[in-house]
């Protein structure tokens, strides 16, 4: 049996195909079957699993902050672009302070 060190290193290594593959092989896994796998194989594939799902989730979160950042862009280009056609001074963002300290 491969101490908890040992299988973590070989998912690094890649003798069961790195983390993308533990995480899901873990996946599939019926709880039931999980419980009945090795201590340490089995906190391996949970621990990998739960690490992949972590970093798909926050790639996520990343995603929709940039396309709300987008969006907000668009608009504040927009409506500037609006208050311009009016006659009113355009601020470009080279023009706004940076403030450094709170």
């Amino acid at each position: 049996m491969l101490s908890s060190v040992g299988v973590a290193r070989g998912v690094r290594g890649g003798w069961c195909g790195g983390p993308d593959a533990a995480a899901a092989r873990a996946a599939k896994e019926y709880p039931s079957a999980l419980r009945a796998a090795a201590g340490p194989v089995r906190y391996t594939l949970l621990s990998t699993l739960c690490h992949v799902r972590q970093t798909e989730i926050t790639d996520s979160l990343v995603e929709l902050f940039i396309q709300l950042v987008q969006k907000i862009n668009t608009r504040a280009d927009k409506s500037s672009h609006r208050l311009a056609a009016w006659g009113a001074p355009v601020v470009t963002r080279a023009q706004v302070p940076v403030i450094t300290e709170v």
